[in-house]
């Protein structure tokens, strides 16, 4: 093979690579923001299943869920000019907007927001945990542990609890999430080994501080009936 084919082969190696590879949040939102068509349409596809998961969880309804899902990217699309590419966080906005229509939808029914939050985040919380730990959850579906997992959740920052949901959830490589948030796989995979471990321990933390109280007030139960007789 000569040098000149070996250059086109390297050229045309180079170009199937750049056309494969997944383009970041923000390079996306920049070119968005130019017009690119092409852009809002790769934006809408990788948003899709976040954005239906989260506003299904939140509703219960899947019509209810498809236009929570289609009035949030329409925002998304229409706002896309007002964002900074290099400091907005769009999984984290898309969801701000989706939490903020669904407490709506249930203000309408005349349902609490802490109603609405606890049903979200306690269903993430065990699809998370599933996940996790590859083994059933049935300490998450017991009442007394809900709280736990809940302030466990609220903790963990925006990109970590993304990385999470597209590695366990969706199923996406490091490779791709790294692409996605401008990062190297190396910093994902830091991401997902911190999420990973400070959920765990948050959790498991604050599950023994609970023990630890129930069995407190266990102990000083009888002496509390005795004073009251």
């Amino acid at each position: 093979m000569t040098n000149a084919e070996s250059e086109g082969l390297r050229k045309t190696r180079d170009a199937i690579d750049a056309q494969s590879s997944p383009t970041s949040d923000a390079q996306l939102l920049r070119q968005m923001q130019m017009g690119d068509a092409d852009a809002w349409q790769k934006l809408y596809k990788r948003y899709l299943p976040s954005a239906w998961r989260l506003a299904w969880q939140l509703v219960g309804d899947h019509q209810v869920a498809e236009d929570l899902v289609a009035e949030s990217l329409l925002a998304l699309c229409r706002r896309a000019s007002e964002l900074d590419p290099d400091n907005t966080k769009l999984f984290g906005w898309l969801r701000g907007v989706i939490r903020h229509k669904a407490m709506d939808h249930h203000r309408l029914k005349s349902r609490t927001s802490a109603a609405l939050n606890q049903r979200a985040l306690l269903q993430e919380s065990t699809d998370l945990e599933l996940q996790l730990n590859n083994r059933p959850s049935a300490r998450l579906e017991q009442a007394e542990h809900v709280g736990d997992v809940l302030e466990v959740l609220e903790k963990l920052d925006e990109t970590k609890r993304q990385c999470l949901e597209w590695k366990y959830l969706e199923r996406i490589s490091v490779r791709e999430i790294a692409a996605r948030l401008d990062l190297t796989e190396k910093a994902v995979e830091s991401i997902l080994y911190r999420a990973r471990l400070e959920f765990r321990e948050r959790f498991e933390k604050l599950e023994h501080n609970s023990d630890a109280h129930a069995n407190h007030s266990q102990s000083i139960e009888p002496s509390n009936r005795s004073s009251d007789q």
